[in-house]
């Protein structure tokens, strides 16, 4: 995850994939902090070395207070609207910077209505990278707000032992879940099936 162009990580609190995303912002900032297990790193042939190989990436993490995974493709809420603008200002930001040119202000500046930062547009100034990241949560009325430092979140706190294996619990609780669905919704599917050829 090192080395890579900026990248911007959008999620919604309340997704099912928030702490991944989470965490795969803080490990392709800070690399060296987040390291595969040493088992995960002879699979595929690699060593401690090749963690320090390339440079941080910078990083813009947003959380989205409440918003569902893949909140942009509703584009009717409120989340969708918030998350277009940030998405709009990042890659007009992102595109400047590989121009080598300077971001023009479109409308304002980072800080909207009063003193409280807001969720910006294109052409609008990000903050500056700390450490290699922008760290933000953004509530419901487009309001950000930092985050808490890594230490405190769990999605940051796991032991790298227990990152890129399918755990247990989990797997049997898709198992249940699909055997429930497939219960439940048989007369759908058989409805949905082909008709037999005939012969």
């Amino acid at each position: 995850m090192s080395g890579l162009c900026p990248l911007q990580v959008i999620t919604g609190g309340g997704e099912v994939l928030r702490d991944e995303q989470i965490y795969l912002a803080h490990k392709a900032a800070h690399p060296t902090a987040y390291p595969p297990c040493p088992d995960i790193l002879a699979r595929n042939g690699d060593t401690q070395e090749d963690i320090a190989r390339y440079p941080p990436t910078d990083v813009q993490l947003l959380v989205f207070d409440d918003c569902p995974h893949v909140a942009p493709v509703l584009g009717h809420t409120r989340g969708a609207k918030f998350e277009h603008r940030a998405i709009s200002q990042f890659a007009a930001w992102a595109l400047a910077r590989a121009q080598g040119v300077e971001v023009g202000t479109v409308g304002g500046n980072f800080v909207r209505e009063g003193k409280e930062p807001f969720v910006s547009r294109a052409g609008d100034p990000i903050p500056p990278f700390v450490d290699h990241m922008i760290r933000q949560h953004v509530d419901r009325e487009g309001r950000l707000y930092p985050m808490k430092p890594a230490e405190e979140i769990r999605a940051c706190t796991f032991s790298n032992e227990e990152i890129g294996w399918p755990k247990e619990k989990a797997l049997k609780g898709w198992i249940e879940y699909r055997k429930e669905v497939d219960r439940k919704y048989s007369a759908e599917k058989k409805k949905g099936e082909p008709w037999p050829d005939v012969v």
